[in-house]
């Protein structure tokens, strides 16, 4: 459930840009600690939906983790939950 909120927050779109932080996700997300944030976007990473900018702690998310999330996201909202009603 957890991974779920963080694309959520990465689904966004404001961090698009600038990139994102570990403290920057966990404002929105309060019951997660630094270190499990850690773990999750080192495994985003290692799928290819994120990657880390060398000599910083932001990352920035790639061509392929903007489809993922999209695609994800939407299956969820618009296929998923309707069914379930």
């Amino acid at each position: 459930m957890m991974d779920l909120n963080v694309l959520q927050v990465l689904g966004r779109g404001e961090f698009k840009s600038f990139g994102v932080q570990n403290k920057d996700i966990r404002k929105y997300l309060v019951n997660v600690t630094s270190s499990a944030m850690s773990r999750i976007l080192k495994r985003l990473a290692l799928h290819g939906l994120i990657e880390r900018k060398a000599g910083s702690f932001k990352y920035f998310i790639t061509k392929l983790g903007t489809s993922v999330i999209t695609a994800g996201l939407y299956v969820r909202n618009q296929v998923i939950i309707p069914a379930l009603a």
